[in-house]
This record gives C-alpha cells, sequence and structure tokens, in this order.
C-alpha cells in the first residue's frame, strides 16, 4: 500500500469517525433534549385544549351553582311547576334536570324527545356517580362531560339551597348543554391549534387520554386522544395538529454540521498531502532518478516534519560514506600499495588522455621507464624489507621530479618504474635523467648495496604531430621498452626519437 491510499484510508477513517461522533450526540444527546422540549410543548398544547374545555364547563358550573340557590327550584322540588329555564333564564342549555336528595327525578326540562335512560330510570347508583356529595350547609357542584345516548354534553351539577340561609339538604339540579359540531373551530381559535373530533367507538379505547398529557411518552406532528366523560365512557377522539413538531428531516443545521465534517476531512487529507505524501513522494523520485542515472548526490529536504529533515541527514551520510568508499576503491585499483604512486592503470588513462591531446595541441610526450639492476639478488642478500625499502627511495626521487601539472610517476610492475611527461624536449628530459642519478647516488642504500637504475625513453618533442609520423602510444611505449632494453646493455641510461640526436651525457 502506498503512503498517498494510506493517507486517503486515514482520511475518510477520521471522517467516519466525526460522524459516528456526531450520529452518536444526535442520537444520545440532541435528538432526546429536542424530542422532551417538543414533547412539553406538545403537553402545553393539549393543556390549553383541556384549558378551554374547563372553562366552557365552569360557565356551565357559575350558572348551574346560580340557579340553585333560587326559591324557585325548592317550590319545583315541592310539587310546584320547574320554570322554563331553557327557553327564557338560559337559552344556551339543552337540558335542566330536578333531583330529589334521594336522586329521583323529579322534573326534567331538555331539547328533543328523547332523554338518557339512567337518568329518568331507577339507576340512581349512576346518577349518585355524577352527583356531588350532600351536605345540609355547605354548597357543592360537580361538572364535566356526560355522554347521553349518542351524544355528548357538558354537565354541571349542584345542591340546591335556599338563598336566605346556608340550607343545602334539599336535593340536586343539572344542567347539560351539548357539544354542537363547530366545537373544533371553538377548541381551535382558544388553543390555535388544527382539531377534529368524532364519536369513540370501542376499538379507541387504546388511545392516550386526553385528561393526562403528563403520560405522553413521545412526540407527534398528528396525535389522536381518547375524551371519557364523568362516567369513564369512551366519549369523543380528538385528533390534533401540532405546532411544535418532531424533526422528520434533515435541517439547515445537520447540513452544516455534514458540511464541517466534510471540510475537516479535506483539510485532514491537505495537511497529510502536504506534510507527508508530497515530501515522500519527491524523496522516492529523486532517489529513482540518482539510481536510474547512476548519479548519487546529497538532497535538500524541504519537508516541515523533522523526522524527514533527519531522514535526509542520515541518507546524505549515507551517500558521502558511499562516496569515500567509492573514492577509497578507486584510489585502491590505481595507486601502488607500497610506494603509493599510481599504478599501471592510472598510468595508462594517463598517457591515452595526453596522447589525444598531443594530437590536438602537438604539446610533446615523453615516457621513461626505469629498472632496478639486481634487485632480487638485493632482496636475497639483505631482505625484502630492504629491497622494499629501495623501491620506496625511488619512488619519493620519481615523486619530487613531477610535481607540475601534465606529469605523473608510476610504479609499472615489479622493480620497473615508469614516468611520464608533457612539453619537455631533449636538454630538459636530460637535465631530468641527470638529476635522478644525482638523487639516486646520494642514497647509501644504492651505491653501498649495489643497485643501478637503468633509464629507457621515448618522447615525440613539441611541435611533432604523431599522425605525421605514422606513431601511435603503442609505438612510442615499445620504443620505451626498447630504450631501456638498450640502457641495460650499455651505459644504463638510453633515448629514442622520431628523429634521432646524439646523446651527449
Amino acid at each position: 500500500m502506498t503512503l498517498r491510499q494510506v493517507s486517503l484510508v486515514t482520511t475518510l477513517l477520521v471522517v467516519l469517525i466525526l460522524l459516528f461522533c456526531y450520529w452518536l450526540v444526535r442520537n444520545a444527546v440532541v435528538l432526546p433534549y429536542v424530542e422532551q422540549q417538543v414533547l412539553a410543548a406538545q403537553r402545553h398544547e393539549i393543556n390549553r385544549v383541556q384549558f378551554h374545555l374547563d372553562g366552557r364547563i365552569r360557565q356551565l358550573e357559575t350558572v348551574t351553582q346560580e340557579l340553585a340557590r333560587s326559591d324557585a327550584i325548592i317550590d319545583a322540588l315541592a310539587g310546584r311547576t320547574l320554570p322554563p329555564l331553557l327557553t327564557v333564564d338560559i337559552p344556551l342549555l339543552d337540558g335542566v334536570y330536578l333531583f330529589n336528595s334521594a336522586l329521583e327525578l323529579v322534573s326534567a326540562q331538555h331539547a328533543g324527545d328523547s332523554v338518557s335512560n339512567f337518568l329518568d330510570s331507577q339507576e340512581a347508583y349512576r346518577r349518585a356517580r355524577l352527583m356531588p356529595i350532600l351536605h345540609p350547609q355547605q354548597p357543592r357542584v360537580r361538572s364535566g362531560l356526560l355522554k347521553l345516548g349518542d351524544k355528548l354534553d357538558f354537565y354541571a351539577a349542584a345542591t340546591i339551597c335556599r338563598e336566605s340561609a346556608e340550607d343545602c339538604g334539599y336535593g340536586y339540579l343539572m344542567l347539560t348543554k351539548g357539544i354542537d359540531e363547530g366545537l373544533g373551530d371553538l377548541l381551535k381559535e382558544g388553543s390555535g391549534l388544527s382539531i377534529e373530533y368524532r364519536a369513540a367507538t370501542l376499538a379507541d379505547q387504546n388511545l392516550e387520554p386526553m385528561e393526562h398529557p403528563e403520560r405522553l411518552s413521545r412526540p407527534m406532528r398528528v396525535r389522536s386522544l381518547l375524551l371519557s366523560d364523568a362516567l369513564g365512557q369512551p366519549s369523543v377522539v380528538l385528533t390534533l395538529r401540532h405546532k411544535a413538531r418532531p424533526p422528520e428531516a434533515i435541517g439547515k443545521l445537520e447540513w452544516g454540521v455534514y458540511g464541517i465534517i466534510a471540510l475537516v476531512g479535506a483539510i485532514v487529507a491537505l495537511v497529510q498531502y502536504k506534510i507527508l505524501v508530497r515530501p515522500m513522494e519527491r524523496g522516492v523520485a529523486t532517489i529513482r532518478a540518482m539510481e536510474r542515472h547512476q548519479q548519487f548526490r546529497s538532497v535538500n529536504s524541504r519537508a516541515e516534519l523533522l523526522e524527514f529533515h533527519q531522514l535526509a541527514k542520515v541518507f546524505n551520510g549515507l551517500m558521502r560514506m558511499l562516496a569515500s568508499q567509492e573514492e577509497k576503491m578507486a584510489n585502491l585499483t590505481r595507486t601502488d600499495s607500497l610506494t603509493g604512486l599510481p599504478n599501471r592503470r592510472a598510468l595508462d588513462d594517463f598517457l591515452d588522455e595526453e596522447w589525444r591531446r598531443l594530437q590536438r595541441h602537438r604539446r610533446g610526450l615523453a615516457i621513461l621507464l626505469l629498472d632496478i639492476e639486481q634487485l632480487h639478488q638485493f632482496n636475497e642478500a639483505r631482505g625484502y624489507g630492504q629491497g622494499d625499502q629501495a623501491l620506496l627511495k625511488l619512488a619519493r626521487v620519481l615523486r619530487s621530479l613531477s610535481r607540475r601539472g601534465g606529469e605523473v610517476a608510476a610504479r609499472y610492475g615489479g622493480d620497473e618504474f615508469a614516468l611520464a611527461l608533457t612539453e619537455m624536449d631533449q636538454a630538459t628530459l636530460e637535465k631530468l635523467v641527470r638529476a635522478i642519478r644525482t638523487k639516486l647516488a646520494a642514497q647509501a642504500l644504492f651505491t653501498e648495496g649495489g643497485l643501478r637504475v637503468n633509464i629507457g625513453a621515448a618522447m615525440i618533442a613539441p611541435g611533432l604531430a604523431p599522425e605525421g609520423l605514422t606513431l601511435t602510444l603503442v609505438d612510442l611505449f615499445a620504443h620505451a621498452e626498447q630504450a631501456l632494453y638498450e640502457a641495460k646493455q650499455g651505459q644504463g641510461w638510453a633515448l629514442w626519437q622520431p628523429e634521432p640526436q646524439p646523446l651527449e651525457l
């Protein structure tokens, strides 16, 4: 898996974790809180509907109590005629019922042709549930809803008392007022809610009771409530469309939260790309380019993280170490381990380069080959340590005389050395040979040990072109070897030139 893929997976994990945290907070904290607030508001709305119904009932209670303290009502209990309350005094009433203290119906006035059986029958125990407790000195009243037949009425029942004294043991007066078809509009005006109602059936018994809004457990947009009468009979089902409603769709706030989560994910991805992915990809591309071109060099880290700078520092250290090792290996392959002089490979490279320059600039080139005579017998007589010292002393002499650019001294192999020189004429070359011999004559190891150094040289004087001489570098080197052979056979020094010159030493 690449670092870019890891960054993408990390970003997705961050977004998923944020979404999970939001979902957790939303469902464990926010939604329950909002639902509780909505439910509290809906309970308040139901209480307003209940309050409006109670207001209608309280109006009927007031009228009932006022009429129950009338002497005309007491006279009616004594057998006289009940005044026509429906049409004269209170035109809003649907029924007036007068009961004695034994809950026997004495007189009744009601709109329509029918009256509920339990009001005019012998079912006194049911009527007793609707009446207040009869107290001889204190007026009492009880009110509520009452289902009479197929219709629902408001009712109020009060104990009958005299106007002049607290004498209240005579009987009961009950007034009823039907709930008309305009109740929904009246309740809407009073509560501000859209309300529909219908008669209750047996299938509605499991609905939530309107009398106890505190028992509601969850908010709803539309709620059906069961309204029972004073006898506990299911009477009416009210369908309320609440103003305070639970959220059903994603609101602007939630869209804002999702936008923030997406923005956080983008920022995380961008930060990872700038701090991790891009520096790493650049570093990998740089190293691959080095590998492809075989040109290793130090890298510059522009990353913000300290670890990348440390990684670049370690890599640059390794590159320096590798370069140092390569340089050492190159030196080992081009340097003689005993004398420290360049070896034959380094000499060949130098001669190849100078031969090309000679062809272009005609600066001249001289090759000197040196050989220590009788070195083998010297080693057997004095030991190889002394022989190595002789080689080292000759190497120091040659190094001291070849310090200019375009000059190199090398150990050619065994007891043979070479000296390559540019821009060298015959006179200068002969002066150099005398200097070599002079320095070696001052070395006791050579004079006392009987060691002689033979020198053979081949040269092309400055101004001459190899092409015109039909001469190659191999030919020139062969002439130097031949000159060395002649030096061994003669005075220890021989020179070859394309145009031979007499030797004078």
